[in-house]
């Protein structure tokens, strides 16, 4: 929201922000995903990625636990990066000679981490 609307509207993002923490979020609106998908979301721990904030999922199949594909979050703002959200598939799947390729995204934002992000 810009500054104008924050002056026009009394409305603050930055106050709204404090009863959604970022971490409560992500996981609340990853597990809806699961849900409604059928879909299992297991984090990768050492996963090599671009920066040490973001984070990598591996995506399987809930009913036959086969493996999808992974996904990235790059969930908050730092020196150097973009100001805006995009999602982008980095990978997608393919078959490449006898092998399959699996598809890989990353979703790319700039949120407030929060008092308890």
């Amino acid at each position: 929201m810009s500054k104008f609307n924050e002056k026009t509207t009394g409305f603050s993002e930055s106050k709204l922000a404090e009863y959604f923490p970022a971490e409560h979020v992500k996981n609340a609106t990853m597990e809806i995903y699961q849900e409604l998908l059928g879909l299992k979301f297991h984090k990768i721990e050492k996963a090599k990625t671009w920066n040490k904030l973001v984070t990598a999922y591996e995506v399987r199949d809930k009913k036959s636990d086969k493996k999808i594909g992974n996904f990235y979050l790059d969930l908050y703002p730092r020196e150097n990066k973009f100001n805006h959200a995009a999602a982008m598939t980095l990978l997608k799947r393919a078959n490449v000679g006898n092998k399959t390729q699996l598809a890989s995204a990353a979703m790319v934002t700039n949120f407030s981490p929060g008092k308890n992000g």
